[in-house]
């Protein structure tokens, strides 16, 4: 996961553009076969990627503190790519192309899977 500090208000009046790139973009989120996550003190928000080529699961992650993922977060999922599948806990849904899904706090196993083999770019 990768950790964003916001600049003090102050310090952005100087910023070249190289350092409100380095300190505000995050290009790197759609990587096929993993989960990638940028977390951003301002407003605590994380952003991510999500390209499932098998199943893939929200790992625990030390820098949140809990044992899971949704153990203290709830999650908004928009899907950008092709058909995939979410289970989340006991419940699968099926996402087509723009679906959006929440998931509240507290859903321990939160899995993302292409829908089927032969389509691989389901991006979440």
């Amino acid at each position: 996961m990768k950790i964003l500090s916001s600049p003090r208000a102050a310090d952005l009046e100087r910023m070249n553009t190289e350092e409100l790139r380095d300190n505000f973009l995050i290009d790197d989120l759609f990587v096929p076969g993993h989960i990638r996550l940028a977390y951003t003190d301002l407003d605590r928000l994380i952003a991510g990627g999500i390209v499932p080529q098998t199943e893939i699961e929200f790992p625990a992650f030390r820098e949140l503190g809990t044992s899971y993922f949704t153990e203290r977060r709830e999650v908004g999922i928009i899907n950008i790519g092709d058909e995939g599948l979410i289970t989340a806990g006991d419940q699968s849904y099926p996402m087509n192309h723009l679906d959006c899904l929440y998931i509240g706090t507290g859903e321990e196993r939160v899995r993302f899977q292409p829908a089927r083999a032969d389509r691989r770019r389901s991006i979440f």
